[in-house]
C-alpha cells in the first residue's frame, strides 16, 4: 500500500484574512444588535463564536485569532472591579465604560483573553477566554453540552450581560462604526423593502 500523501497546504492572503476579518465584525454587529438592541436572546451563541475566532481561537495549540492576523500587537485595558457577577449584575444597565480600569495599564491581547472576569469563589472563576468557550463551544455555539455544572449553568445566564459589553468594547479597539455599520447593514434595506411594500399596496 502506498503512503497517504498528504494534501497540498495553501496560504491565505493578508487581503483574505482581511476579507475573512470584515465579514467576522458584521456577523458580530448583527448579532449585537439583535441581542442587545431587539433583546432576540438566542444570537447570543453567535456573539460569542464570532468572539472566539477574532479573541481567542486556537489551532494545534497555537494562537489562531484573527484579529492578530489583522491588527499588529493590539493592546486593550485591562478590567476594572467587576469579577462578582452579584454585584456588578445588580439590576443596573451597564455599559462598556463600566467594564474597565481607566488607570490600567492596556495589556496584549494573549494576557488579555486570560484576565478573570467572574469569579464565584477562591476556586471556581472565568477568563475572558473561558467565558467566551463556554456560549461557543458547550451552550449552543458549535455544541450543546447535556452535562453542566453548577458555575457553568450560572455563567450561561450571567454571562449573557458580560460578552454583550465584551463585543462592544472589542468592535471600540478595532474602530468599528458600530451605529453606522448597522444602518446600512439593516436600518437601511428594511426601508426600502418598507417602502417597496407600500409602493405595491
Amino acid at each position: 500500500m502506498e503512503p497517504k500523501k498528504e494534501k497540498e497546504q495553501y496560504l491565505r492572503s493578508d487581503i483574505n484574512h482581511f476579507e475573512k476579518f470584515t465579514q467576522c465584525v458584521e456577523m458580530l454587529e448583527v448579532s449585537l444588535f439583535l441581542v442587545h438592541r431587539l433583546e432576540i436572546d438566542s444570537f447570543i451563541n453567535v456573539i460569542a463564536t464570532q468572539l472566539r475566532i477574532l479573541i481567542c481561537d486556537s489551532n494545534r495549540g497555537k494562537d489562531n485569532s484573527l484579529l492578530l492576523k489583522v491588527v499588529d500587537e493590539p493592546l486593550l485595558l485591562s478590567f476594572g472591579n467587576i469579577t462578582n457577577p452579584y454585584k456588578f449584575l445588580n439590576g443596573e444597565r451597564r455599559t462598556v465604560y463600566d467594564l474597565f480600569d481607566d488607570n490600567s495599564k492596556p495589556v496584549a491581547l494573549g494576557e488579555w483573553v486570560n484576565q478573570i472576569i467572574i469569579q464565584y469563589d477562591s476556586k471556581n472563576y472565568y477568563s475572558v477566554k473561558d467565558l467566551i468557550k463556554t456560549f461557543a463551544e458547550k451552550d449552543g455555539g458549535a455544541h450543546v453540552d447535556s452535562n453542566l455544572n453548577w458555575t457553568e449553568i450560572i455563567t450561561t445566564n450571567v454571562g449573557v450581560n458580560y460578552l454583550i459589553l465584551i463585543a462592544l468594547y472589542i468592535l471600540h479597539c478595532i474602530s468599528a462604526d458600530y451605529d453606522k455599520d448597522i444602518k446600512e447593514l439593516i436600518l437601511d434595506p428594511l426601508n426600502v423593502q418598507n417602502k417597496d411594500r407600500e409602493n405595491v399596496v
